[in-house]
């Protein structure tokens, strides 16, 4: 509220961004309210235009995926937090879709060979999801060589074992992904 007496939507994100870089980057573990908190601020805040600094942008990324995969893992009977988690997932799709640099990063650091066998469905679920987004279609489009990087890393760990549900799921849509984004682009398979 604070915030929204200051004339220029500039200015806003200059004053948080500094005070996330000043208070908070060096941070190992934020709290996922703060972190909501953080996320939903600035997916009121941010445009295509402004330009975060390189730590904000690998902050606010690790938020994101941090989010993420908490929504992603946390238990589907519990109807008491579904408006909070949803809250959580747009402001975290609102951020992705508006600045392809955040998107870009939590994708550079998806460290899917240091994955346990636990994460490596989550992993995918997560990038089947953003694949399949709407709103994070042209991004996911100028990131195209990492999310190709991604699902070979994840085809890779997980060649020698039965194919699983999850990985038929991100073979399917990796194959829409790259049937919608490149012209031209064979099928997974003959990919890799």
């Amino acid at each position: 509220q604070c915030l929204s007496t200051i004339p220029s939507q500039s200015q806003c994100i200059d004053i948080v961004q500094s005070g996330i870089c000043k208070y908070l980057v060096g941070l190992t573990v934020v709290p996922d309210s703060t972190a909501g908190v953080i996320l939903c601020v600035f997916s009121k805040l941010l445009d295509q235009v402004y330009v975060l600094n390189e730590n904000a942008s690998r902050f606010l990324a690790s938020l994101c995926y941090s989010l993420l995969y908490l929504l992603l893992t946390i238990e589907r009977e519990d109807t008491e937090h579904i408006q909070k988690r949803d809250v959580l997932w747009n402001s975290c799709i609102s951020i992705l879709s508006t600045s392809v640099q955040i998107l870009r990063v939590m994708l550079q650091t998806l460290q899917v060979n240091h994955a346990s066998r636990d994460e490596l469905p989550v992993l995918a679920q997560l990038l089947c999801l953003l694949m399949q987004h709407r709103q994070l279609q042209t991004h996911m489009k100028t990131s195209e060589f990492l999310v190709k990087q991604i699902v070979k890393d994840i085809m890779v760990l997980k060649s020698d074992e039965a194919q699983e549900q999850w990985l038929t799921d991100l073979h399917y849509n990796f194959n829409i992904y790259l049937a919608t984004h490149s012209p031209g682009s064979g099928a997974v398979s003959t990919l890799y």
